[in-house]
């Protein structure tokens, strides 16, 4: 004869499930507790940590710069203003997405690439006058361009490309070469116009 389950079995029953389910919990929870790599902002925080990590000393170079002295010093401000300009047309729409991973490496891989080989054979070329031109900075966004590409898109690419354009101004060398040729202009003129002012 079959024994009829009482209130106390059924309990005991029903904490070793919990327990079990607690301990090893079902497949589908575990992977809703995994986050998942192909996620957007898992990949938005794995580029910004590839872009910090690779332009470390060019962003710390920057922020210095901002404690000196110099008409160019708020350039730092540059890659917080190209993020802003990325958060506001984050929900904007492109149209369709081109879903087409060979154009994305076909356009990413070779901005990346561009990227890393003036990094790595320039300063050995060029010597002092690498950092001089600072083409560290230049490079920027070249690579910020080609990760997008390969992690978003050229979709993603051509919606964000008012932000990656924008970092061109962080780069320094045809400021120093304005302010070269022409501040010195500029402070004669000024001179010469006190020098008459004074007179009169």
């Amino acid at each position: 004869s079959r024994e009829v389950p009482t209130m106390r079995s059924c309990l005991r029953m029903s904490t070793i499930a919990i327990a079990r389910d607690t301990v090893d919990p079902p497949a589908s929870v575990a992977r809703r507790r995994v986050p998942d790599l192909r996620s957007g902002w898992v990949r938005v925080l794995f580029a910004v940590a590839v872009v910090a990590v690779a332009y470390r000393t060019s962003l710390v170079t920057l922020l210095e710069a901002m404690q000196l002295d110099t008409p160019i010093a708020h350039l730092s401000l540059v890659p917080l203003v190209s993020l802003w300009l990325a958060w506001r047309v984050r929900l904007s729409t492109v149209g369709h997405d081109i879903r087409d991973r060979q154009l994305d490496w076909i356009v990413g891989l070779p901005l990346v690439t561009a990227a890393v080989l003036m990094n790595e054979l320039l300063p050995r070329e060029l010597s002092w006058e690498f950092w001089a031109w600072r083409i560290d900075l230049l490079s920027l966004p070249l690579f910020v361009a080609g990760l997008i590409a390969l992690l978003f898109g050229v979709r993603t690419l051509w919606k964000y490309r008012l932000a990656v354009l924008f970092l061109f101004f962080a780069w320094p060398f045809p400021y120093n070469v304005m302010l070269t040729r022409w501040l010195g202009r500029l402070t004669d003129v000024t001179i010469l116009g006190v020098a008459g002012f004074n007179q009169w």
